[in-house]
Order: C-alpha cells, then structure tokens, then sequence
C-alpha cells in the first residue's frame, strides 16, 4: 500500500473516531503538539451517583478518591437536609458505575460538612476528613476523621484530629503518604467570636488516627483557604493558602515541608501578589516534574480567570502562566493529578448566562489543551467539580440541579474520563 493510501486510511480511522467519541458540547479545535499523533480524549456519559429520594436534600461539595487495589472510586459529600447536614458515601466500579448502596459515614444532630477523602494503599481503607459543628450553632468547628474500609464499612468511631477552644476550624484537606503509612491534614481557623481568619494548621496523623506532629504554620495576614499536595519524587509537600497583601488585595503564599511535615527552606513564599487584582481559591497539583498551584484570577467583577505556577521542589516561582481565559467568569478550580503521565486536570466554574457549568483543562504532552466540558446544559447548573486520576483515566464529580423544574435539589453526578486514544498518522 502506498503512503498516500495509508495516510488517507489513517485520517479516515481518526474522523470516525472522533464522531463516536465527542459529543457536540465537547468538540474543540487545538494545534496536535506531535505532527504524527492524532489524540482523542473520552468522556464517559453521565452516572447519577447520589440516590433520588421521596424527602430529599441536596447534595454538596463532593470529593473522589481511586482505590488502587480494588479498582474502585469512592465518592464523598454532605447532604442539607432542613436544619441538618450529614456525610454520606457512594462506591464506584472502575468504569464509573455505581457499586453497592450509599451509606452514612458521619451523621447526628449537629452538622457534619465539608468532607474531603483519600485512599490508603498499603492498610486498603480510606480516611475521610471533615468539619463537625461541635458548639451546635455554627461558631465553632472541629476536624473530625473517619476511617471507612474498602467496602464501604466504617472503622470504629470518629475521632477528632483538632479542635480548640474559642477557634473555628474550616476548609480540611488531606493527603496519604506511603512511607511511615501516615496523613497529613491540613485546615485553615478563625476567630470564633469573630469570624476573622488567624491561622492555617497542620497534623500529621498515623494510620489509626492517632496524632504524631501538629503545628500552625502561619498566622501573617489573615490567611485562609489552604490546600496541600504530597509528592514523592521530591520528598515533599506543598502547601499553599491565601492571604490579606499590604494593598489590600488576597494573594497566594506556600510553604515546603519534608516527610516529616517540618519546613524545608526560608519559610513561606509568595506564589502570586498583585497591587490590583485577587487571587482566590488555590490548589495545589504536581506533575511528577514541578509542583503547580492553580487559582481563580479576578481580571474584573465580572471576568475571573483560571491562572497558574509551576513552582520547583526548592520553592523557585516560574512566571504564572494563563490556564483558561475565556471572557466569561471562570471560578473555583480543583485539580487532579497524575505524575506518572506528568498530567494534571484542572477543573472549574464557568457562569454561562444565568446558570453555572463545569469544565475541564488538561495540562498534559498528549492531551490537546483545550477546554472540555463536564456538565454544560441550557436546563441544568453544575456546581463544585472535583476529580482523582486513577484506572483507565480520571472520575470527574459534581453537584448538579435540573433547573426547569421548581424545587429540584442538587445531587452528584459523575463522568469518568478515559485515557485519550492516540491514532498514528504515517507520513512521507
């Protein structure tokens, strides 16, 4: 066959491809970073993983985590209920199906909220970390744990990883790390009387829950909003948080701790500070080669952006980069890495008119970058996206609500992305 022949084959296989695999909503158009790969990423159809119910609540702020062994994702999130919010958890198969029934993780008369999960490879159990209303009116917070097995059966009780008289804690995060088989979370606290920001605190936690070392690693400029990344090819975490510049303005520090949680370097460092605009909501990712926080960029009221930096293992800032600039208001970014593929996912709001939509940006040598979307639909308002790489690809969570209908509640749905088929095209 000659070369003409098989390069028309190939653009043929890749067309045919394409109409099988996107759907109007994710079509895009990208410069091919190879001149001999035609890539295809796959987005799987929408799974409703929290349960419709008689007497419902809405469903919010879910968290995944991929169970390496079992090949299996558990997805978090905390219901409102009237007067009341609990956790509960729903397992999926690794092709983003729903396997066995939802169950409680945490509930009771006062509120549980807030929930973020992670999974432990070596004991094959997960540990969900999330904020307990411990004074029952909404002024102060404890973080609270809960080990769940694989199967979705709890592991004795809840237990507290901090709590502080006249503190409010808020906004957990949590990381695993394989060696030593520990956590570290991570929470930002106020002033209970007043609300003001005052500190963003650390504990490093063994397998059973049990304390090993915790600090408050700032308390400078009303910081708030924390997040924190673990990653072993540098034998470090990353830390970064949001805080109160001398113009007045929010802006992004991070800090660099070793294994054992303590700093490595000069101390905190500022990743973005601006004389005119904010820069909310950061998080944390690494791709095996950099670290790279992302955060919500505010060009005008109306106009937000999602930005980034790659920042080196010894606390060195590249230039922030521009991720999603659209014109219209993107918000709140989650991300999820992969360092194996030196790939990360991010994810984000986008206000389309009245009604918010979810939408995906690779960071990636094989994926095109383009936006994708997750939940884009004229009747519906996609909120709160999060994702886990894991199996064949990435689960991508949200909470979503069918608008046309008067009442209808949140619940979460799920969408699992697939590892992009690549399709070589043979030239002269």
């Amino acid at each position: 066959m000659s070369h003409k022949k098989i390069l028309h084959l190939a653009v043929l296989i890749s067309f045919v491809f394409s109409l099988m695999i996107f759907t109007p909503a994710e079509q895009g158009t990208a410069d091919q970073a190879s001149p001999q790969l035609v890539s295809i990423p796959y987005m799987g159809p929408t799974v409703q993983i929290s349960p419709t119910q008689t007497t419902d609540a809405d469903r919010y702020l879910p968290s995944v985590a991929y169970n390496s062994q079992r090949k299996q994702y558990l997805v978090v999130w905390h219901n409102q209920w009237s007067g009341s919010r609990d956790i509960y958890g729903q397992r999926l198969k690794g092709n983003g199906q729903l396997v066995g029934p939802w169950f409680s993780i945490s509930s009771g008369p006062n509120d549980r909220m807030f929930p973020v999960v992670v999974y432990n490879a070596i004991d094959d159990e997960y540990l969900v970390v999330f904020m307990y209303d411990v004074s029952g009116d909404g002024s102060r917070h404890d973080i609270m744990g809960q080990r769940v097995r694989w199967d979705g059966v709890l592991l004795g009780s809840s237990f507290i990883i901090n709590t502080s008289p006249d503190i409010d804690h808020y906004s957990p995060r949590v990381v695993w790390k394989a060696a030593y088989d520990e956590y570290l979370v991570i929470w930002g606290t106020k002033v209970a009387t007043t609300g003001v920001p005052n500190g963003i605190g650390i504990r490093l936690i063994d397998n059973l829950g049990g304390s090993r070392y915790g600090t408050i690693i700032t308390s400078a400029d009303q910081p708030t909003d924390p997040d924190l990344i673990w990653e072993p090819a540098f034998d470090r975490y990353l830390v970064v948080w949001t805080y109160t510049n001398a113009s007045g303005y929010t802006a992004i520090r991070g800090d660099l701790r070793n294994g054992d949680a303590n700093r490595v370097g000069g101390g905190p460092f500022v990743i973005y500070s601006s004389t005119t605009e904010d820069a909310l909501h950061p998080r944390a990712a690494s791709n095996g080669i950099f670290f790279l926080c992302v955060y919500e960029y505010e060009y005008s009221v109306s106009d937000h952006d999602i930005k980034g930096a790659w920042i080196t293992s010894d606390a060195n800032v590249i230039v922030p980069i521009s991720l999603v600039d659209s014109g219209a208001n993107e918000t709140w970014p989650a991300v999820a890495s992969n360092p194996g593929q030196h790939e990360v996912m991010v994810l984000f709001q986008r206000l389309s008119g009245a009604r918010e939509e979810a939408w995906l940006h690779p960071i990636s040598n094989t994926i095109p970058a383009i936006d994708v979307s997750v939940c884009k639909n004229v009747n519906w308002n996609c909120i709160s996206p999060a994702g886990v790489s894991g199996g064949s690809g990435y689960e991508l969570v949200y909470s979503a609500r069918f608008t046309l209908v008067g009442g209808t509640k949140y619940y979460v749905y799920g969408r699992l992305l697939t590892n992009p088929l690549f399709i070589p095209v043979l030239r002269k």
